[in-house]
């Protein structure tokens, strides 16, 4: 499933896969990006993009569901602001 999240961010769940699984979507899906030429009128250009993976929601110590979606959010998202913030075009694993 993909959504936008923000104005240059998007959220893609990955229902039953692994962090390692994750992050290697994530690597290719960077790779493809970084790789792709986009033709103006005037010249080319080309994008970089950073991720962030989080863990499953696995373990909800008797959380509403509403509270485990958004901290796995958060989570995701600082992971993303640690790859943009340590040079950026790189996937960043979010750790407790």
């Amino acid at each position: 499933m993909l959504a936008r999240y923000g104005g240059e961010e998007f959220i893609v769940l990955l229902p039953d896969t692994a962090v390692r699984e994750g992050v290697v979507v994530a690597e290719r899906m960077r790779r493809k990006i970084q790789k792709t030429e986009f033709r103006t009128e005037k010249s080319s250009i080309s994008i970089t993009a950073s991720f962030g993976v989080s863990d499953s929601l696995v373990q909800t110590d008797g959380k509403e569901q509403e509270i485990v979606l958004s901290e796995f959010v958060a989570n995701a998202d600082r992971a993303l602001y640690t790859s943009k913030n340590s040079g950026r075009n790189k996937v960043t694993v979010f750790e407790r």
